[in-house]
Protein backbone atom coordinates (compact mmCIF):
# COMPACT_ATOMS: atom_id res chain seq x y z
CA UNK A 1 0.00 0.00 0.00
CA UNK A 2 1.37 3.36 -0.80
CA UNK A 3 1.78 6.38 1.34
CA UNK A 4 0.59 9.29 1.00
CA UNK A 5 2.81 12.22 1.07
CA UNK A 6 2.00 14.55 3.72
CA UNK A 7 4.98 17.35 3.98
CA UNK A 8 5.58 20.43 2.20
CA UNK A 9 8.78 21.39 1.08
CA UNK A 10 11.02 23.94 2.57
CA UNK A 11 11.13 26.01 -0.14
CA UNK A 12 7.31 26.16 -0.87
CA UNK A 13 6.77 26.66 3.09
CA UNK A 14 8.58 29.81 2.49
CA UNK A 15 6.48 31.05 -1.14
CA UNK A 16 3.39 30.41 0.90
CA UNK A 17 4.48 31.73 4.31
CA UNK A 18 6.25 34.75 2.22
CA UNK A 19 3.00 35.43 0.07
CA UNK A 20 0.99 35.56 3.66
CA UNK A 21 3.57 38.04 5.10
CA UNK A 22 3.65 40.46 2.33
CA UNK A 23 0.00 40.58 1.94
CA UNK A 24 -0.72 41.12 5.73
CA UNK A 25 2.54 43.76 5.88
CA UNK A 26 0.98 45.43 2.98
CA UNK A 27 -2.67 45.60 5.05
CA UNK A 28 -0.97 47.15 8.09
CA UNK A 29 -2.13 44.14 10.07
CA UNK A 30 0.99 42.80 11.29
CA UNK A 31 0.23 43.53 14.93
CA UNK A 32 -3.28 41.51 14.08
CA UNK A 33 -2.06 38.95 12.63
CA UNK A 34 1.11 37.91 15.15
CA UNK A 35 -1.75 38.67 17.95
CA UNK A 36 -4.14 35.93 16.39
CA UNK A 37 -1.44 33.39 15.65
CA UNK A 38 -0.07 34.05 19.11
CA UNK A 39 -3.27 33.39 20.76
CA UNK A 40 -4.42 30.70 18.59
CA UNK A 41 -1.43 28.78 18.47
CA UNK A 42 -2.94 25.84 20.68
CA UNK A 43 -5.66 26.03 18.05
CA UNK A 44 -3.28 25.02 15.24
CA UNK A 45 -4.53 21.81 14.57
CA UNK A 46 -7.69 22.32 14.70
CA UNK A 47 -7.37 25.05 12.30
CA UNK A 48 -5.73 22.75 9.65
CA UNK A 49 -8.19 20.07 10.26
CA UNK A 50 -11.00 22.38 9.73
CA UNK A 51 -9.07 24.13 6.56
CA UNK A 52 -9.25 20.31 5.16
CA UNK A 53 -12.64 19.66 5.54
CA UNK A 54 -13.52 23.31 3.51
CA UNK A 55 -11.05 23.04 1.18
CA UNK A 56 -13.18 21.52 -1.77
CA UNK A 57 -15.63 24.32 -1.19
CA UNK A 58 -12.82 27.12 -0.62
CA UNK A 59 -11.17 25.93 -3.74
CA UNK A 60 -13.78 27.14 -5.95
CA UNK A 61 -12.79 30.63 -4.68
CA UNK A 62 -8.73 29.80 -3.46
CA UNK A 63 -6.16 28.39 -5.38
CA UNK A 64 -6.89 24.45 -4.14
CA UNK A 65 -2.76 23.59 -3.83
CA UNK A 66 -2.18 26.60 -1.30
CA UNK A 67 -5.22 25.50 1.03
CA UNK A 68 -3.97 22.35 1.15
CA UNK A 69 -0.18 23.32 1.70
CA UNK A 70 -1.09 25.83 4.31
CA UNK A 71 -3.36 23.65 6.12
CA UNK A 72 -0.39 20.90 6.46
CA UNK A 73 2.05 23.13 7.62
CA UNK A 74 -0.61 24.29 10.21
CA UNK A 75 -0.34 20.28 11.69
CA UNK A 76 3.07 21.51 13.10
CA UNK A 77 2.64 24.25 15.77
CA UNK A 78 6.47 24.98 15.20
CA UNK A 79 5.23 26.54 11.59
CA UNK A 80 3.43 28.69 13.61
CA UNK A 81 6.69 30.69 14.84
CA UNK A 82 8.40 30.31 11.01
CA UNK A 83 5.49 31.92 9.90
CA UNK A 84 5.58 35.03 12.99
CA UNK A 85 9.11 35.55 11.70
CA UNK A 86 8.31 36.20 7.89
CA UNK A 87 5.49 38.64 9.19
CA UNK A 88 7.46 40.47 10.99
CA UNK A 89 10.35 40.31 8.47
CA UNK A 90 8.25 41.68 5.83
CA UNK A 91 7.02 44.37 8.24
CA UNK A 92 10.14 45.37 8.48
CA UNK A 93 10.91 45.68 4.47
CA UNK A 94 7.35 47.56 4.14
CA UNK A 95 8.58 50.15 6.73
CA UNK A 96 11.85 50.56 4.90
CA UNK A 97 10.29 51.04 1.84
CA UNK A 98 7.39 53.85 3.63
CA UNK A 99 10.70 55.47 4.96
CA UNK A 100 12.57 55.61 1.75
CA UNK A 101 9.06 56.71 -0.01
CA UNK A 102 9.21 59.59 2.99
CA UNK A 103 12.45 60.78 2.55
CA UNK A 104 11.90 60.80 -1.58
CA UNK A 105 9.19 63.10 -1.24
CA UNK A 106 10.66 65.13 1.38
CA UNK A 107 13.89 65.65 -1.04
CA UNK A 108 11.56 66.34 -3.71
CA UNK A 109 9.52 69.05 -1.61
CA UNK A 110 12.71 70.74 -0.94
CA UNK A 111 14.12 70.77 -4.24
CA UNK A 112 10.41 72.20 -5.26
CA UNK A 113 10.59 74.69 -2.78
CA UNK A 114 13.83 76.24 -3.57
CA UNK A 115 13.60 76.31 -7.43
CA UNK A 116 10.39 78.54 -6.24
CA UNK A 117 12.58 80.75 -3.86
CA UNK A 118 15.52 81.15 -6.63
CA UNK A 119 12.49 82.02 -9.56
CA UNK A 120 11.26 84.72 -6.54
CA UNK A 121 14.50 86.58 -6.44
Amino acid sequence: MRSIDTRVSEVRRNELFSFIANQVAKRGLTAAAIFFLESNRPLAFLASQFLHFVNPVAGIFLPYQDLEDFAMLLEDRRNIDVLITFIEEAQERTNEEERDRAKAAAEERRRRLQERREQAK
